[in-house]
């Protein structure tokens, strides 16, 4: 198959798989509210009454409903699992043609092309990771933030501003990261270019006395790239820490607020526990979105380095078409020394063989 067209069958192919996802996403993400309504009816319904059958009904719901949960999820990883494995299968070899072709185009300085299948590497672990499912709950934030609205206005507004601070953090995050990861994936691609051509040339560096030159510029790229990770984890990290300490102040803060409303009256017991854990499961995809945001990042500058590659190769022409063989084999002036000896076993032969 040609690389444009393995390019875009693999595209539509993964459309469709994160459709079906993205249905199995709402079926979690609307299961997820199920133990914040076991809280809710927990505390103002069964206690207020103290009615055990009411307690069992109502554990027994949870439990069928978290046991579900947990087997869309298992569905949802593993169709995410194959979607990789079969993106994989698409392009490696379409990739590995077009990483031949760009070397020898480039004269053996393509380094875009030497490092197509380690891009390709890179997306499908991505993909086949935990850092993709927080990218995929985010839209349900707004959905949650509403449903603490239509518990309390107050508690919604202390909602949207902690969502939108972590967001911040976020955005942050990208923006401080992006040019040291850019930096450290260039400089770790021209390190590992370097071994590649090195481990090819080996004989000719040992017979000039390169290596010890070679190997120090092989570890200064490495150096500089990993440089450039560290300076990115860290700053991560940083970011990371803020948000999470963020988001335990809103929740802080929302349990507070919706106390002061139960004693006013206008809240009840489980409405506030209720809105705390759902501020919780609101906050945990943008929380976890900043740790996950390197591995997207990672990946988004995989597909376009993996899709300018294919796009910049030309369609190969259908192979010439030959005539068939006739069976004439003429030979002139052969001569063969097996290996380790000085003298030809055969000298200067030559022979005709007639078709059949």
């Amino acid at each position: 198959m040609q690389p444009r067209a393995a390019l875009k069958q693999a595209v539509a192919g993964a459309r469709r798989a994160m459709l079906a996802v993205a249905v199995f996403s709402i079926v979690l993400n609307l299961l997820m509210l199920t133990v914040p309504i076991y809280m809710m009816q927990m505390f103002d319904r069964v206690l207020p009454t103290r009615h055990t059958d009411t307690l069992l009904l109502l554990s027994l719901m949870a439990l069928g409903a978290l046991l579900l949960m947990a087997v869309m999820e298992i569905v949802r990883a593993r169709i995410m699992v194959r979607l990789g494995t079969w993106i994989d299968r698409q392009l490696s070899g379409p990739l590995l043609m077009v990483s031949l072709n760009e070397t020898l185009r480039r004269s053996g300085s393509g380094v875009q092309g030497a490092s197509a299948l380690r891009e390709l590497n890179t997306l499908r672990q991505f993909l086949t990771g935990p850092s993709v499912f927080p990218l995929l709950d985010a839209p349900w934030v707004p959905i949650y933030i509403a449903i603490i609205f239509f518990l309390h206005p107050i508690l919604g507004w202390l909602s949207v501003a902690g969502a939108v601070v972590i967001f911040l953090f976020a955005i942050a995050n990208d923006l401080v990261t992006r040019p040291s990861l850019s930096k450290a994936s260039r400089s770790i691609n021209q390190s590992l270019y370097r071994a590649d051509a090195a481990v090819r040339n080996a004989d000719v560096i040992e017979a000039l006395g390169m290596a010890p030159a070679m190997i120090d510029r092989w570890r200064a790229a490495g150096e500089a790239g990993l440089g450039f990770q560290a300076q990115a984890s860290d700053t991560s990290g940083l970011i990371s820490a803020l948000a999470r300490m963020m988001r335990l102040v809103v929740q802080v803060g929302i349990l507070g607020t919706g106390a002061y409303l139960v004693i006013l009256g206008e809240l009840t017991g489980g409405g506030m526990i209720g809105a705390s854990i759902i501020l919780g499961r609101a906050m945990a995809p943008i929380e976890q979105s900043i740790n996950a945001w390197r591995g997207f990042t990672g990946a988004r500058d995989a597909y376009r380095s993996i899709s300018g590659l294919i796009q910049r190769q030309d369609d190969h022409p259908d192979p010439m078409s030959l005539p068939e063989p006739a069976g004439h084999l003429q030979v002139e002036g052969v001569t063969f020394v097996p290996p380790g000896q000085r003298e030809p076993v055969l000298r200067q032969g030559s022979f005709e063989g007639q078709p059949g």
